[in-house]
């Protein structure tokens, strides 16, 4: 929808048809209906297009290749101006990155609903409501509690989002871990946590008064109102995104060029 994308996407589709790929053109909208039939598929726009695409294509199995059209382009594997290195991908001169997604299931009074994350979970309260209690149980046993505006669930991905906004660490994407991350706690001693990939956290929620909201946002999309003893669940999921790799760039040379580059 966007005239300097869609004179990219014109160029990508050239470049790929110049050498003998078989190009299949699709809004957002229209992926689930294509993935199926496609090897590999290539995502043009910011972080939060190669977020929702990168969670349907891990669906069918299908690797991603993200061209930054964007400001950071941390999901990306390519600028927009480097639009010669397509050729690899036709070639199959690339290496394919897994990133494990999380699984996100909210229990509520009306039942239960499960959302794939690849960066986070957060629940927080509403704009013009009190500060809650979130407890956080690990292995289904009481740990924490935080009073604050909310809390996050982050995977390694998600570690350079909002996680990081909130105080969180920054985390390889290769290691395996689950990050939790107060939001604004009412506290001098709360802080981030770094925990096993393979741990299962529960928060539940505690509104200060009757009426206070809370939400759960699952990478900025879906939400779901939550009410008092209602339950977040974030385990690691069964399913990977694949993300194609065709410059050698390490995380943490794309870390100091998109990061610690002056804007």
């Amino acid at each position: 929808d966007k005239d300097e994308i869609g004179a990219v996407n014109r160029q990508v589709c050239d470049r790929l048809k110049d050498d003998g790929a078989e190009v299949i053109e699709a809004s957002l909208s229209q992926a689930d209906d294509v993935l199926p039939a496609v090897d590999a598929v290539v995502a043009l726009g910011g972080d939060g297009t190669m977020m929702r695409l990168a969670k349907r294509a891990a669906r069918f199995d299908k690797p991603l290749l993200g061209i930054n059209c964007g400001h950071l382009g941390f999901l990306a594997s390519i600028e927009s101006n480097e639009l010669s290195l397509l050729s690899k991908l036709v070639s199959g001169d690339y290496e394919s990155e897994e990133r494990r997604l999380l699984k996100v299931t909210a229990v509520t009074a009306n039942g239960s609903r499960t959302f794939a994350a690849l960066n986070e979970a957060a629940i927080s309260r509403g704009v013009t409501t009190h500060m809650a209690e979130f407890t956080v149980l690990k292995e289904g046993e009481t740990w924490i509690t935080y009073r604050a505006d909310g809390v996050i669930v982050a995977s390694p991905t998600g570690s350079t989002a909002y996680s990081l906004s909130a105080g969180g660490p920054i985390v390889d994407p290769q290691v395996s871990a689950l990050i939790l991350t107060p939001i604004c706690p009412h506290s001098l001693t709360a802080r981030p946590f770094v925990l096993s990939g393979d741990a299962e956290l529960a928060v539940s929620i505690q509104p200060k008064s009757e009426g206070d909201t809370v939400f759960l946002s699952v990478d900025g999309e879906e939400g779901v109102e939550l009410t008092a003893r209602d339950r977040v669940i974030v385990r690691r999921h069964e399913r990977s995104a694949r993300f194609i790799r065709i410059k050698s760039n390490n995380f943490c040379e794309i870390l100091r060029k998109k990061m610690y580059r002056a804007d």
